[in-house]
C-alpha cells in the first residue's frame, strides 16, 4: 500500500493500460486522485483531465461514506495549503512553488495564509496589507499574536489580528504621548 501509487504510476509510464484505484487511502489500491496528479504532472501535454472537481468530490465521498478524509490527505487534504510557518510564507509568497508542487486551483483549493505561534513578520505584513507597518510595530503585533495564540490553543482570524494590531498600535501610541 505504501508504494502502490508509485507502481502504478510506473506501469502505466511503462505503457500498462489499466489499474484499480481507491479514494483517500480507504482502500488498499493506489489512491486515485495521486495517480492523476501524477500523470498530469509527468504528462502535461497528454493528461487534459479538469482535476479541480476533486475538492467536490472528496466532500461527497465525505458525505457518501461517512468517513472523514484526512486533513493533510495529499492531494485533497483541506488543509494541505495552509500555511503558518514564517518561513513557508516568505517563501510561498516570494515563490509559491518552493512549496506547492502544483497550484491549488489545480485541485479546486486555494492557498490561506493562517495565524499562529508560529507565524512571521510576512504574515503580519501580509494580512494587514499595511505597507507604511513600522518594523517595531510589526515585532510587537507578532510578539502578541504569538503570545494570544499560545493562550487561546488556536490561530487568530484575520478579524482578531486586526484588532490585535490595532491594540498594540493603541499602546504604542499611549505610552509615546503619554
Amino acid at each position: 500500500q505504501h508504494c502502490a501509487t508509485a507502481i502504478a504510476l510506473e506501469w502505466l509510464l511503462a505503457g500498462g493500460q489499466s489499474i484499480s484505484c481507491g479514494f483517500a487511502n480507504h482502500h488498499h489500491f493506489p489512491p486515485l486522485e495521486e495517480v492523476l496528479m501524477g500523470l498530469k504532472l509527468h504528462l502535461p501535454d497528454l493528461f487534459t483531465g479538469d482535476l479541480s472537481v476533486l475538492s467536490e468530490l472528496r466532500s461527497l465521498y465525505e458525505k457518501l461514506s461517512g468517513q472523514p478524509v484526512s486533513k493533510m490527505k495529499a492531494i485533497i487534504g483541506e488543509d494541505i495549503f495552509k500555511v503558518e510557518s514564517g518561513i513557508h510564507v516568505d517563501g510561498v509568497l516570494k515563490n509559491p512553488r518552493t512549496y506547492e508542487p502544483f497550484n491549488p486551483h489545480t485541485v479546486g483549493s486555494q492557498r490561506e495564509i493562517v495565524l499562529g505561534k508560529h507565524s512571521g513578520r510576512q504574515s503580519i505584513l501580509y494580512k494587514l496589507n499595511q505597507p507604511d507597518l513600522s518594523e517595531s510595530a510589526a515585532h510587537s503585533i507578532l510578539k502578541q499574536l504569538k503570545k494570544r495564540c499560545s493562550q487561546l490553543g488556536r490561530n487568530l482570524s484575520d478579524r482578531e489580528l486586526r484588532t490585535l494590531a490595532s491594540e498594540v498600535q493603541n499602546d504604542k501610541q499611549t505610552e509615546i504621548y503619554c
